[in-house]
Parts: structure tokens; sequence; C-alpha cells
């Protein structure tokens, strides 16, 4: 049960939304909303990483048969 949990990619998104939510609160010197260049894109692509690898190949396979939906949302996040 708690492996599966922390598989879970919504659990994910409740923890962290909740902690940008109160990080204010706690009065860190670091504040990740306000990051360098460099930084801010390591960020982004560790998190992209991170999803990558809580999605099953189960859910992957019915994309293969429809790459033109596939290309369509990529090209639309860029």
């Amino acid at each position: 049960m708690l492996i599966r949990l922390l598989k879970s990619i919504l659990f994910w998104l409740l923890l962290t939304s909740s902690l940008a939510f109160v990080w204010p609160e706690f009065g860190f010197a670091f504040d990740p909303f306000v990051m360098s260049k460099w930084l801010l894109w390591s960020a982004i692509f560790l998190t992209m990483f991170s999803l990558g690898g809580l999605v099953s190949p189960d859910e992957l396979r019915p994309l293969r048969s429809h790459p033109f939906w596939v290309a369509l949302g990529v090209l639309t996040q860029v």
C-alpha cells in the first residue's frame, strides 16, 4: 500500500503543492521560486525525469498507435 502511494503522481503533486503553499511560513534562506536560469532548468529536468519514472510501460503502450497526437502534445508544450 505504501509503495503504491509513493508511486502515485497525485500524491507527489499534492505534497509538493502543499509545500509550496506553506514555504514562506518556514522562513528558509533558500527560496526555490527565485532561482538562477541554470538551477531552474536543472530543477525542471529533474522533475520531468522523476515524473517519467512514475509512468508504467502499460500506460505508454497506447501512445505507440497514435504518434501524431503525441507529437502534437509535445509541440504544444514548446
